[in-house]
C-alpha cells in the first residue's frame, strides 16, 4: 500500500489536480478509491468498495452542485461510459461539485485497460476549477474587445467598422440567395456643426445621442449603425422591411415635431436591394436620396 501511495502521488503530480482515482473491475463493479487527502494535493488513501456505479449515483447527490445532477445522472451510466470510452478511448464529462460551500469545476475522466486479461474502468476526477475560470475570464476580456471594436462609444449603437463588416456578409446572402428583400436606410442629423459652435461639444453629443434615439426607436428590430459624426445607416430585412414605411413615417413624424420645438432632425435617404444590385450600390442610391431630402429640408 506504501508503493502504491508512491506511485499514485507520481500520477498525481503529473496529472494535475486530481481530486480521487479509481480502479473498477467491470464484472461486478467492485472498485478501489484512492483518494486525496485533506492535507496532501496527492492520491494516498486507498479504499475497496462494493459497487461504484450504484454508490455513485446514492451519492452523487450530497455533494454535486443542484442545477448539474440531472446532467450527471443521465450522462454517469455505466453504458454509456464504456459505450463512449470504448468508441473513442476515452471518456469525459465536466460538472460541478460543492467544495467549501461553493461550486467547483470537475472532469469526470474514464479509459478501459486490461489488468491479467480482466478488463478495469480506470476512473479519475479532476479539479479543474482554476483552468475553467481562467479560460472564461479570458473569453469575457476577448468579448470586451470585440465589443469595443464594434460598438460606437458614444451612442452606444454598431460603428463604421462593425457596418462593414455586416455589409460583407450580407453581399454574400444575396449571392446564395438567402437574403432577397432587405433596404438600406441613411440619416444625417441636421445642423450638428451649427450646435457645435454655439453651444459646445458636450451638448453636440447630447444632439447626437438625441437624434440615434430616433433612429432606435424606429427600427427597433434593425441594426443601428453610426458610421461618421452626424450619419448613421440602417440595414433592414424580415419583418421590419414589411414595416419599412411606417418606420421611415416615424422619422418624418418626429422631424415635424421637432422644428417646431427646435430639437434634432433628421434627412432620411432609403433604397430596396434586389440581386441585381450590390450592397453598395443600394448604399449609394440610399445616400443620394439622403441628400435629396436634406436638400427639400434646406440644410
Amino acid at each position: 500500500m506504501q508503493e502504491e501511495k508512491i506511485y499514485y502521488s507520481r500520477i498525481a503530480a503529473l496529472a494535475g489536480d486530481i481530486y480521487a482515482m479509481y480502479s473498477v473491475d467491470l464484472r461486478d463493479n467492485s472498485y478501489t478509491v484512492y483518494k486525496s487527502s485533506q492535507e496532501d494535493n496527492y492520491i494516498g488513501i486507498r479504499r475497496e468498495e462494493k459497487d461504484f456505479f450504484e454508490e455513485t449515483t446514492r451519492m452523487i447527490s450530497n455533494v454535486i452542485y443542484s442545477e448539474d445532477l440531472d446532467g450527471f445522472c443521465k450522462n454517469i451510466t455505466k453504458e454509456n461510459i464504456i459505450d463512449k470510452a470504448t468508441k473513442n478511448g476515452s471518456f469525459e464529462y465536466e460538472y460541478r461539485l460543492i467544495v467549501d460551500d461553493k461550486p467547483s469545476f470537475f472532469r469526470y475522466k474514464a479509459i478501459i485497460i486490461k489488468e491479467n486479461d480482466e478488463e478495469k474502468l480506470i476512473v479519475g476526477l479532476i479539479n479543474i476549477d482554476a483552468e475553467v475560470r481562467k479560460e472564461k475570464e479570458y473569453a469575457e476580456n476577448l468579448h470586451q474587445v470585440v465589443d469595443l471594436a464594434i460598438k460606437d462609444e458614444l451612442t452606444g449603437v454598431k460603428n463604421k467598422n462593425a457596418y462593414s463588416q455586416a455589409e460583407k456578409v450580407l453581399e454574400s446572402q444575396v449571392a446564395a440567395g438567402i437574403v432577397k428583400s432587405y433596404a438600406i436606410a441613411l440619416f444625417d442629423l441636421n445642423g450638428l456643426k451649427y450646435v457645435n459652435d454655439t453651444y459646445g461639444h458636450k451638448v453636440g453629443d447630447d444632439f447626437i445621442k438625441n437624434g440615434c434615439k430616433i433612429i432606435c426607436d424606429a427600427f427597433p428590430h434593425s441594426p443601428v449603425y453610426r458610421i461618421g459624426g452626424d450619419e448613421f445607416v440602417v440595414i433592414i430585412q424580415g419583418e421590419a422591411y414589411n414595416n419599412l414605411g411606417f418606420s421611415m413615417g416615424y422619422i418624418e413624424a418626429m422631424n415635424n415635431k421637432n422644428m417646431v420645438s427646435g430639437e434634432v432632425t433628421i434627412a432620411a435617404g432609403m433604397a430596396k436591394g434586389n440581386v441585381d444590385l450590390t450592397v453598395n450600390e443600394v448604399f449609394v442610391q440610399a445616400d443620394k436620396n439622403m441628400y435629396e431630402k436634406k436638400k427639400q429640408m434646406k440644410y
